[in-house]
């Protein structure tokens, strides 16, 4: 039977900035040398748009090629969103306000979109965090009869046994 060969992968090789990929034990130095010569690379690259594109239109370029990607949860929210969602809709449920009138109150109280970017969208969010915590409810209520069932016939436990 014939051994199959050996592939070895191909050795690494530079990329845009003349710089191979970092290893795991880098030390502190040569990490510092390869963000000196990336920022060099890219002050660089800046000039030669200025030079081409003007100002302007480079940095709106520039600008547009660091925004993070339109997919996957916005990083302009805030990351407890939910949590705080959930106990503003606890205490307005208490006073009696409705969802709406929540979320305009919540909407124009932040200064920035950390809740949400329109008070139709902090509305929704409640709503779907609401719906979700009553599944999420009935869901373990449910898990809950179903050990009750299961465990039924099972001898008692120390902590089960009656004291009498």
């Amino acid at each position: 039977m014939r051994m199959p060969r050996r592939i070895f992968p191909p050795p690494p090789t530079p990329d845009l900035f003349g710089l191979y990929p970092p290893t795991l034990l880098e030390p502190e130095h040569i990490t510092r040398e390869r963000i000196d010569a990336v920022e060099k690379g890219v002050a660089a690259a800046f000039a030669v748009a200025v030079r081409h594109l003007g100002e302007e239109e480079a940095r709106t370029l520039f600008d547009s090629v660091a925004r993070r990607k339109k997919r996957g949860r916005d990083t302009r929210l805030a990351p407890d969103r939910d949590a705080r969602l959930l106990a503003e809709y606890e205490r307005a449920r208490q006073t009696g306000e409705s969802i709406a009138a929540l979320a305009r109150r919540l909407h124009d109280a932040d200064e920035s979109p950390r809740l949400g970017v329109s008070a139709r969208a902090i509305d929704a969010q409640i709503r779907k965090l609401v719906k979700g915590d009553e599944a999420r409810k009935r869901a373990a209520e449910k898990a809950a009869r179903l050990f009750q069932r299961a465990a039924r016939h099972l001898p008692p436990t120390l902590l089960g046994r009656d004291e009498g």
